[in-house]
């Protein structure tokens, strides 16, 4: 965990082999963590920082998402094709309530603000899967074409997808009702993981390629600066107040912390972390 006020390292939680995604309840009390190696999921509690419980998912768990109301969390399986749909409204006794099957080594994971629909990328098979919750259905909708889709996210109210395509150079932005592309971005090359700031004035993404964080404008996606970072780079987080952006280095073992305020993209320090750094999530608290 890195502090926002010191930009240090100020805890380091044992989870099990193979920590891959991380999402927080909504009244950020609770972290989630998909242990890949374990086929589980590590339930923390952000007061103690301590392991609270675990709960046995499908086999290669990697994204994990809470539901908007944190009744629910859905479980990318990668390695069993499936979704495990956990039931989180009792914190002292979850439960796997469904499991969607069907689906081809799944990947990273988000969900509406309404909660209605899932959204699921398969890197592996160039495909984005669309799922419906409604009343815990679970179904399948339709199967969005990409190239290579490691990353997705949503802005911030949910009406548009983005879609990192790693060997296609490009991000895909879909709208998340009607499913129809509203814009592909040129990027450079190896996109991943955008995100749009706070505000929903900004849009981030990194290039593999050539270990760049790039700015742009969220409403015509123009690229206002780029900043290289350092090597393998991988996750982005954005500080509450938008003045700060997070970028994993995977192969330096490191986080980039820029300045943003004003696009300015400072490197203003590098703190050196776990080994191979992927994913980030929100702020929890004075996290």
């Amino acid at each position: 965990m890195i502090s926002q006020d010191t930009n240090s390292v100020i805890n380091t939680i044992t989870t099990g082999s193979g920590p891959f995604g991380i999402s927080y309840s909504p009244d950020s009390t609770l972290a989630y963590v998909a242990v890949e190696d374990t086929n589980s999921v590590a339930v923390i509690s952000t007061a103690t920082d301590s392991v609270v419980s675990t709960i046995a998912v499908g086999n290669s768990p990697r994204g994990i998402v809470v539901s908007p109301d944190g009744n629910r969390l859905y479980v990318s399986n990668y390695g069993s094709g499936t979704i495990s749909v956990i039931n989180a409204s009792d914190t002292s006794h979850y439960t796997v309530m469904k499991t969607i099957s069907g689906l081809s080594n799944p990947f990273e994971i988000c969900i509406r603000p309404d909660g209605n629909r899932l959204f699921v990328s398969s890197y592996q098979n160039n495909y984005v899967y669309v799922i419906n919750t409604t009343n815990d259905n679970g179904t399948v909708i339709a199967s969005l074409s990409c190239n290579r889709p490691y990353f997705i996210s949503l802005d911030s109210t949910g009406t548009r997808l983005f879609v990192a395509n790693y060997n296609g150079n490009s991000i895909q932005v879909y709208n998340t009702g009607s499913l129809s592309l509203l814009s592909t971005i040129s990027t450079a090359s190896g996109p991943l993981s955008p995100i749009i700031s706070p505000d929903g004035t900004r849009l981030y993404y990194v290039t593999d390629g050539n270990n760049m964080l790039s700015i742009a404008y969220a409403n015509n996606y123009t690229v206002i600066k780029t900043v290289t970072c350092g090597s393998g780079v991988r996750g982005i987080a954005c500080s509450p107040d938008g003045s700060k952006v997070y970028v994993t280095n995977m192969y330096d073992s490191t986080v980039s912390v820029l300045d943003v305020t004003n696009d300015s993209g400072t490197i203003i320090k590098t703190v050196s972390v776990g080994s191979y750094p992927y994913g980030l999530e929100k702020f929890a608290g004075n996290y």
